[in-house]
């Protein structure tokens, strides 16, 4: 007979135990049935025996059924380990085999356990070993021990091993005082395990619930999902950084020059710059098939638009121009003058209409442009390069201060007192030095690398479409600062709270217009200005200002400028208008029939995977490039009529504005090699 099944009820006549009737929800409880199993069995089988009986119900309603105590052994007040109720349904095949191994083990030993040796030592030595010849186990004594308890006080049921309850999960999430510990383990204050139970114990008193042991809590607190507890406890960093997946980017699909990406980052390191102690910024454009710096600029002061250009400039006069440029969403590299509309208009999805305005140096490159993930630095790929940087080329410096105070090494302070923080000049040499020799060409164990070093995978990785270059006046011309398009008043153009041409003619003929600057950084006291279709007009200086206590001699040099300017205006008045071809238009055809003829005769791609020809970037502001370079070498300043015996050079000086020769300086390192 199989121990599993469960006890059938006696039919039999019984003895007499004094008629104790119990109720059926007692009943119910004690065969493990329900309710309504149980008044199904009253009504079938004990009452026409005389174990079941109906009873008026003392509330009024139905009448309930009440059974004698002795009408099955498990509803004995005092039951043997075989009369105690045992659920099996929910077992599994493999499950229930080893509950009835157990339960032979137990039963065998219990029957006689003396005949097995004179002693109780020796006969469970003797006992646990003919089981494991018969069997192949081996249960160790006090395993045996245990298993007899259990089964006395549970019956087969105590024999389960409690892994088996396909309920526990259940039993845990609903259970509240494990959700309460979880609840206050999972807090950004990352509280103790220790802390964490005593408060979840004082809730539980209070609210009457079953509480869990220190170790059985402590180990329900480790085992909770890793992601989870990153994401309450560390935050959302910690979970970005370790917890949540990422996306891989397949570089093999890339060629050399096909994408840049770019990114500013101070270096850990203290150096030295006029005599104060500073963190250098590096910015800097990566090739992303090759992982290679292309391009890139170090300066003391905080990185912009400046920097960003300069940097850019050395990538495309050593390197070529890219097709696509990779940039993430700072102001910087947001700006009007490299996209040519504001990050307003660009994340509402507005759009220039206009299709013959060059607006933004990066579609004036002809490059198309994508941004990264906003507040993501993973997504931009040149991050693990500063990581490598600091690494192999940062943490080589006496002055390397870490990335937190809690990196700082101990020395820094005395090395800094002792006067070893390197002159930025030196420092940027040295960057270069490793990043020539070091950097670009070690082997690079990344994605599409197969081992190989970014100069060998730079040089190998073309795909035979050209390399893209422009020539270094048309480089000049594009790579310089732009303004927003500003309208020309009577005193002529103005950009960061600076005046510019007011006495030029050629500016004065756009009265009332729009136009865009180009602007020099490096030397401000003058603009070069051009129509919104790409047509040169002229250089603008910055306007002279009089002082209002200033002399006769001041005042008659300023009001014969203005005598004169009013002349020229005149004489325009009277030649009247003259009607002129649009220039822009017709050159803007002559350049799209070129490139169109330029692409139906181009070479074959080379099969040496070498770039297949030298693509030139031509732009429709080429056909102003002479008169761009005049206006950028002559002298800015001219003297007025009349005053050709008054020095303006040295009066400007005094004056509040800028001119070309008291234009003030930048304090800017840029190019590579940190030419100030």
């Amino acid at each position: 007979m199989c121990v599993l099944s469960e006890k059938s009820s006696s039919e039999t006549d019984r003895p007499d135990a004094g008629e104790i009737w119990l109720g059926v929800d007692v009943v119910a409880a004690k065969l493990g049935i329900t309710r309504q199993h149980a008044c199904e069995i009253c009504r079938t089988k004990w009452a026409h025996i005389g174990f079941a009986r109906q009873m008026p119900n003392s509330h009024g309603g139905k009448p309930r059924w009440e059974v004698r105590q002795d009408a099955d052994d498990r509803l004995a007040s005092i039951q043997w380990p075989e009369q105690k109720p045992c659920n099996t349904r929910d077992l599994s095949a493999a499950q229930c085999e080893e509950l009835e191994f157990l339960h032979k083990l137990v039963t065998d030993w219990e029957r006689a356990p003396l005949k097995f040796g004179p002693t109780i030592e020796k006969a469970i030595e003797n006992y646990l070993k003919k089981i494991r010849d018969e069997h192949g186990r081996t249960v160790h004594p006090r395993t045996l021990r245990r298993l007899c308890d259990d089964y006395r006080r549970d019956g087969l049921d105590g024999l389960k091993d409690g892994r088996w309850r396909i309920d526990r999960k259940k039993n845990q999430s609903d259970d509240p005082f494990r959700q309460t510990l979880g609840e206050i383990y999972l807090k950004k204050a990352k509280p103790k395990i220790t802390k964490v139970l005593a408060e979840a114990t004082a809730i539980a008193k209070l609210n009457g619930w079953t509480r869990l042991p220190y170790h059985t809590a402590r180990r329900y607190l480790l085992d909770l999902p890793r992601d989870l507890v990153l994401k309450m406890r560390e935050g959302k960093d910690a979970y970005t950084r370790q917890g949540e997946t990422y996306i891989e980017r397949d570089y093999s699909k890339l060629a050399s020059n096909e994408q840049w990406c770019g990114d500013h980052h101070q270096f850990d390191v203290v150096v030295k710059h006029h005599g104060k102690l500073l963190r250098p910024w590096l910015t800097a454009w990566m090739d992303m098939r090759s992982r290679k710096i292309v391009g890139w600029c170090i300066c003391a002061h905080d990185p912009n638009t400046g920097s960003i250009l300069s940097a850019l400039r050395n990538g495309c006069e050593s390197h070529g121009v890219p097709s696509t440029f990779y940039i993430d969403n700072g102001k910087d590299y947001d700006s009007y003058t490299l996209n040519g509309r504001t990050k307003w208009e660009r994340r509402r999805g507005k759009v220039c209409l206009d299709t013959q305005r060059l607006a933004g140096i990066f579609h004036q490159l002809g490059c198309t442009v994508n941004h990264c993930w906003a507040y993501h630095g993973q997504s931009k790929p040149i991050e693990r390069f500063f990581g490598t940087m600091e690494e192999r080329f940062g943490k080589d410096f006496e002055t390397y201060c870490g990335r937190s105070t809690s990196e700082k090494p101990d020395d820094l302070q005395r090395n800094l007192d002792a006067g070893r923080a390197m002159e930025l000049v030196d420092f940027i040499a040295s960057f270069e030095q490793w990043l020539d020799a070091d950097y670009h060409n070690r082997i690079h164990t990344g994605d599409a690398m197969e081992g190989r070093t970014p100069e060998r995978v730079y040089a190998e990785s073309w795909n035979g479409t050209g390399k893209r270059t422009a020539s270094a006046d048309l480089l000049d011309l594009l790579l310089m600062r732009q303004s927003k398009p500003v309208k020309v008043t009577r005193n002529g153009v103005t950009w960061n709270h600076l005046r510019y041409g007011q006495h030029d003619a050629q500016l004065r003929r756009m009265l009332g217009k729009e136009v865009y600057l180009r602007i020099d950084e490096s030397n401000v006291g003058r603009v070069f200005v051009w129509t919104l279709e790409g047509r040169f007009i002229c250089e603008a200086t910055a306007n002279i200002r009089v002082a209002a206590n200033a002399p006769h001699q001041e005042l008659a040099a300023a009001i014969a400028l203005k005598r004169k300017t009013n002349r020229i205006d005149a004489e325009r008045r009277r030649s009247g208008l003259r009607i002129n071809p649009d220039m822009g238009e017709v050159m803007e055809v002559v350049r799209r029939q070129n490139l169109e003829a330029a692409a139906a005769s181009s070479p074959p791609p080379n099969p040496d995977g070498g770039p297949a020809s030298i693509k030139m970037i031509r732009s429709p502001m080429e056909a102003d490039m002479d008169n761009f370079r005049a206006a950028r070498d002559r002298q800015p300043l001219r003297k007025a009529v009349g005053g050709e015996g008054i020095d303006i050079f040295a009066i400007a000086e005094t004056w509040d504005m800028p001119t070309q020769a008291a234009a003030p300086e930048i304090d800017y390192l840029g190019l590579r090699g940190g030419e100030e």
